[in-house]
């Protein structure tokens, strides 16, 4: 079962630069000034550096039956188990990204951060840790 959005590749590769491309066709047509338009250019491509920095640690999560998590990056893969979390964490402005912090590293570090899907979003962030909490096996009790 996929714990993540189905939008995963969307939000890591794509909208970041749809974002940047926009913004550069907003602010850059509206100007004239050379000096301006420069500035305008060096300010789209550091938001959409940070943009890609940030969604760059986006993962793919999914979970068998067993509670063994297998985790992408679209470019590399690992498994683990469903024990190896330690905590669970809900972050972000809306508080909507979820992040999986592990008592042992895998080849993404000690944390794995992911977007639940859509309609579980929607519905807030009490909503998603219950969500993931449900999915991974896990009593809120076992990471107190």
């Amino acid at each position: 079962m996929q714990l993540s959005s189905s939008d995963t590749f969307y939000l890591k590769f794509i909208q970041p630069w749809l974002v940047g491309l926009i913004l550069l066709w907003v602010f850059v047509d509206s100007c004239n000034s050379q000096t301006v338009n420069g500035l305008i250019v060096a300010s789209v491509i550091a938001i959409t550096m940070g943009l890609l920095a940030l969604c760059g640690r986006l993962k793919k999560v999914f979970i068998n039956t067993n509670g063994i998590l297998t985790v992408s990056d679209f470019k590399r893969e690992c498994q683990f188990d469903s024990k190896n979390i330690f905590d669970i964490k809900i972050i972000g402005a809306k508080k909507q990204r979820v992040v999986l912090e592990l008592i042992e590293p895998c080849i993404f570090g000690k944390e794995i951060m992911f977007f639940p899907p859509w309609g579980i979003r929607i519905k807030g962030n009490k909503y998603i840790e219950d969500y993931v909490r449900t999915h991974l096996n896990m009593g809120r009790d076992e990471t107190a």
